[in-house]
Protein backbone atom coordinates (compact mmCIF):
# COMPACT_ATOMS: atom_id res chain seq x y z
CA UNK A 1 0.00 0.00 0.00
CA UNK A 2 1.48 3.66 -1.20
CA UNK A 3 1.48 6.20 1.53
CA UNK A 4 -0.04 9.54 0.81
CA UNK A 5 2.16 12.14 -1.51
CA UNK A 6 3.75 15.17 0.31
CA UNK A 7 4.99 17.18 -2.69
CA UNK A 8 7.41 20.11 -1.86
CA UNK A 9 8.79 23.20 -3.16
CA UNK A 10 12.49 23.78 -3.66
CA UNK A 11 13.44 27.53 -3.43
CA UNK A 12 12.16 29.43 -0.17
CA UNK A 13 10.05 26.37 1.02
CA UNK A 14 13.26 24.30 1.63
CA UNK A 15 16.06 26.36 0.44
CA UNK A 16 16.96 29.87 1.29
CA UNK A 17 17.25 31.16 -1.92
CA UNK A 18 17.47 34.44 -0.66
CA UNK A 19 21.36 33.91 1.31
CA UNK A 20 22.11 31.97 -2.40
CA UNK A 21 21.31 35.56 -3.83
CA UNK A 22 23.68 37.52 -1.37
CA UNK A 23 26.72 34.82 -2.13
CA UNK A 24 25.95 35.46 -5.93
CA UNK A 25 26.36 39.14 -5.19
CA UNK A 26 25.49 42.33 -7.17
CA UNK A 27 26.44 40.92 -10.61
CA UNK A 28 24.19 37.87 -10.75
CA UNK A 29 23.91 37.16 -14.74
CA UNK A 30 27.55 36.71 -14.42
CA UNK A 31 27.91 34.71 -11.03
CA UNK A 32 25.22 32.28 -12.33
CA UNK A 33 26.56 31.75 -15.87
CA UNK A 34 29.90 31.25 -14.04
CA UNK A 35 28.36 29.08 -11.80
CA UNK A 36 26.71 26.58 -14.28
CA UNK A 37 29.77 26.95 -16.54
CA UNK A 38 31.65 25.54 -13.88
CA UNK A 39 33.88 28.41 -13.80
CA UNK A 40 33.64 29.16 -10.15
CA UNK A 41 33.70 26.59 -6.83
CA UNK A 42 30.35 25.63 -5.77
CA UNK A 43 28.49 27.48 -2.59
CA UNK A 44 28.30 25.50 0.38
CA UNK A 45 24.45 24.71 -1.21
CA UNK A 46 23.70 22.34 2.00
CA UNK A 47 24.01 25.29 4.56
CA UNK A 48 21.28 27.70 2.62
CA UNK A 49 18.68 25.29 3.32
CA UNK A 50 16.35 26.26 6.30
CA UNK A 51 17.48 25.15 9.53
CA UNK A 52 14.44 22.84 9.92
CA UNK A 53 14.56 21.38 6.35
CA UNK A 54 16.26 18.19 7.24
CA UNK A 55 14.77 17.07 10.44
CA UNK A 56 11.05 17.81 8.20
CA UNK A 57 12.56 15.63 5.51
CA UNK A 58 14.15 13.20 7.98
CA UNK A 59 10.09 12.59 9.94
CA UNK A 60 8.11 13.02 6.93
CA UNK A 61 9.84 10.51 4.89
CA UNK A 62 8.74 7.46 7.63
CA UNK A 63 4.33 8.81 7.01
CA UNK A 64 4.66 9.96 3.45
CA UNK A 65 6.57 9.72 -0.04
CA UNK A 66 7.79 12.37 -0.39
CA UNK A 67 8.37 14.98 -3.76
CA UNK A 68 10.36 17.47 -4.81
CA UNK A 69 8.27 19.78 -7.31
CA UNK A 70 10.12 22.48 -8.39
CA UNK A 71 9.43 24.61 -11.38
CA UNK A 72 12.73 26.11 -12.99
CA UNK A 73 13.84 28.31 -15.83
CA UNK A 74 17.53 26.95 -15.69
CA UNK A 75 17.66 23.25 -15.33
CA UNK A 76 21.54 23.24 -14.48
CA UNK A 77 21.72 25.37 -12.09
CA UNK A 78 18.68 23.59 -10.19
CA UNK A 79 20.42 20.74 -10.55
CA UNK A 80 23.14 21.96 -8.91
CA UNK A 81 21.11 23.77 -6.02
CA UNK A 82 19.31 20.13 -5.39
CA UNK A 83 22.09 17.89 -5.58
CA UNK A 84 24.32 20.09 -3.64
CA UNK A 85 21.87 20.76 -1.03
CA UNK A 86 21.98 16.99 -0.17
CA UNK A 87 18.06 16.57 -0.16
CA UNK A 88 17.85 14.30 -2.64
CA UNK A 89 18.39 10.99 -0.66
CA UNK A 90 15.18 11.99 1.05
CA UNK A 91 13.08 11.95 -1.74
CA UNK A 92 10.82 9.40 -3.42
CA UNK A 93 11.49 11.37 -6.85
CA UNK A 94 12.26 15.16 -8.32
CA UNK A 95 10.08 16.54 -10.64
CA UNK A 96 11.17 19.90 -12.28
CA UNK A 97 8.90 21.78 -14.44
CA UNK A 98 9.44 24.40 -17.04
CA UNK A 99 5.58 26.08 -17.23
CA UNK A 100 3.07 24.97 -19.29
CA UNK A 101 1.04 28.23 -20.26
CA UNK A 102 1.91 31.72 -19.63
CA UNK A 103 1.93 32.60 -16.31
CA UNK A 104 1.82 28.51 -14.98
CA UNK A 105 4.24 27.05 -13.29
CA UNK A 106 3.59 23.40 -14.71
CA UNK A 107 3.64 22.60 -10.96
CA UNK A 108 -0.80 21.50 -11.24
CA UNK A 109 0.34 19.26 -14.09
CA UNK A 110 3.37 17.82 -12.57
CA UNK A 111 1.42 16.49 -9.59
CA UNK A 112 -1.88 15.25 -11.17
CA UNK A 113 0.63 13.23 -14.07
CA UNK A 114 2.40 12.19 -11.09
CA UNK A 115 -0.93 10.91 -8.99
CA UNK A 116 -2.16 9.54 -12.10
CA UNK A 117 0.81 6.89 -11.98
CA UNK A 118 1.71 6.67 -8.38
CA UNK A 119 -1.02 5.94 -6.65
CA UNK A 120 -1.20 6.86 -2.79
CA UNK A 121 -3.72 6.09 -0.43
CA UNK A 122 -4.72 8.75 2.23
CA UNK A 123 -4.43 12.38 1.86
CA UNK A 124 -1.97 14.14 -0.25
CA UNK A 125 -0.17 17.49 0.10
CA UNK A 126 1.44 20.44 -1.42
CA UNK A 127 3.94 23.21 0.25
CA UNK A 128 5.15 25.44 -1.45
CA UNK A 129 5.53 30.15 -1.15
CA UNK A 130 3.69 30.97 -4.24
CA UNK A 131 -0.13 31.69 -3.82
CA UNK A 132 -0.45 31.01 -7.77
CA UNK A 133 1.22 27.65 -7.72
CA UNK A 134 -0.83 26.70 -4.95
CA UNK A 135 -3.92 27.48 -7.16
CA UNK A 136 -3.12 25.80 -9.86
CA UNK A 137 -2.08 23.14 -8.01
CA UNK A 138 -5.37 23.71 -6.34
CA UNK A 139 -7.13 23.94 -9.43
CA UNK A 140 -5.96 21.17 -10.91
CA UNK A 141 -6.23 18.58 -7.83
CA UNK A 142 -8.39 20.00 -5.77
CA UNK A 143 -8.57 16.79 -3.61
CA UNK A 144 -4.77 17.69 -2.61
CA UNK A 145 -4.78 19.62 0.62
CA UNK A 146 -2.46 23.04 0.10
CA UNK A 147 -0.20 24.37 2.31
CA UNK A 148 1.53 27.82 1.89
CA UNK A 149 4.66 28.51 3.87
CA UNK A 150 4.86 32.14 4.52
CA UNK A 151 7.97 32.15 6.44
CA UNK A 152 7.54 35.42 7.26
CA UNK A 153 5.15 34.92 10.24
CA UNK A 154 7.93 33.38 12.08
CA UNK A 155 9.21 37.11 12.23
CA UNK A 156 5.52 38.25 13.50
CA UNK A 157 4.94 39.87 9.80
CA UNK A 158 2.90 38.29 7.46
CA UNK A 159 -1.22 37.36 6.49
CA UNK A 160 -3.94 36.35 8.88
CA UNK A 161 -3.38 32.43 8.88
CA UNK A 162 -7.04 31.92 7.45
CA UNK A 163 -7.09 33.42 4.35
CA UNK A 164 -9.37 33.29 1.62
CA UNK A 165 -7.16 31.88 -1.10
CA UNK A 166 -6.91 28.30 -2.91
CA UNK A 167 -4.52 27.23 0.33
CA UNK A 168 -6.19 24.90 3.17
CA UNK A 169 -3.55 25.88 5.90
CA UNK A 170 -0.61 28.88 5.84
CA UNK A 171 2.26 27.72 7.97
CA UNK A 172 5.24 29.89 9.20
CA UNK A 173 7.91 27.11 9.00
CA UNK A 174 8.21 23.06 7.80
CA UNK A 175 8.04 22.33 12.04
CA UNK A 176 4.48 24.08 11.66
CA UNK A 177 4.10 21.83 8.96
CA UNK A 178 4.72 19.05 10.78
CA UNK A 179 2.70 19.64 13.21
CA UNK A 180 -0.34 20.12 11.15
CA UNK A 181 0.49 16.99 9.27
CA UNK A 182 -0.07 15.00 12.87
CA UNK A 183 -2.88 17.28 14.45
CA UNK A 184 -5.10 16.73 11.46
CA UNK A 185 -7.14 14.54 10.62
CA UNK A 186 -7.45 13.83 6.57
Amino acid sequence: MQKPVIFLDFDRTLFDTAQFYDWLGHDVETALEALVEGRVEEPNFASMLYSDTLSFLERARHTHQLVLLTYTMNTPLQKKKINGSGVTPYFDHVIMTHGTREGESGKGLGAKDYLATHHSTGQNIFIDDVLANITEVKRMNPEIRCVRIDRTLSEGVGTDRHTPFSEDDVVANLSDAFSLLQNTTF
